[in-house]
């Protein structure tokens, strides 16, 4: 849909946020969004099922979403599962004992994005035709999570993260969760999404001017 993409482009969008919203923790964890899974030759790509009850054929995946960007000129916004399923279902919480692949997914979609031709998944990159890391800066932990057990959850991502990656910069989405409850979690931007009236948006129209 080169029609859609140059809307897109139209916009002079400065920052792209993906895969999405709730396709990246989905209605189980079994479905949450694995990027390794949406990477290689497009016929090898494993579908999976989404949240809204469709199968997703990651015909878009990671490394086309990096592309996008890159043709957008736009910095790309990679969000993560953090190890807590759609609020709105079901919700469901990867054991703390067994987050170890939810914080790897994180580090090892830095060092495809990142990392030397030579890395493990850099080299997977490489294999794709990209030889040339995508300088991704901006890395957000969740979307739309809630409670104590994402909190916890964020901040065994975060450290880890924060320790092997010092110099990137770090989302929280605090949509649906008080910054009261984060206060001992450590981000750089908060991201807020909002669900309401035009008029809503209209009355806050200096929202960020400070």
């Amino acid at each position: 849909r080169s029609d859609l993409a140059q809307m897109i482009y139209d916009l002079h969008p400065r920052f792209v946020r993906f895969p999405g919203g709730c396709v990246v923790e989905a209605g189980s964890i079994e479905t949450a969004y694995d990027w390794k899974l949406t990477v290689g030759p497009v016929e090898q790509r494993s579908e999976r099922w989404g949240p809204w009850n469709y199968r997703r054929t990651q015909g878009m995946g990671l490394l086309e979403y990096f592309q996008f960007c890159e043709d957008l000129g736009a910095e790309p916004l990679y969000v993560g599962f953090a190890g807590q399923t759609c609020i709105f279902r079901e919700r469901e919480h990867v054991p703390m004992e067994d987050m170890g692949w939810v914080r790897d997914n994180f580090l090892d979609v830095i060092e495809y994005a990142n990392g030397a031709a030579d890395s493990k998944f850099g080299a997977l990159r490489a294999k794709a035709g990209r030889t040339n890391p995508f300088n991704l800066k901006l890395v957000e932990i969740g979307n739309e999570n809630q409670g104590p057990e994402f909190q916890k959850r964020y901040e065994f991502i975060h450290s880890a993260l924060k320790t092997k990656h010092p110099d990137l910069t770090y989302f929280a989405d605090l949509s649906w969760t008080s910054r009261e409850s984060m206060r001992d979690s450590k981000f750089d931007i908060e991201d807020q999404h909002y669900y309401n009236s035009p008029r809503w948006f209209a009355t806050r129209f200096e929202e960020y001017d400070q």
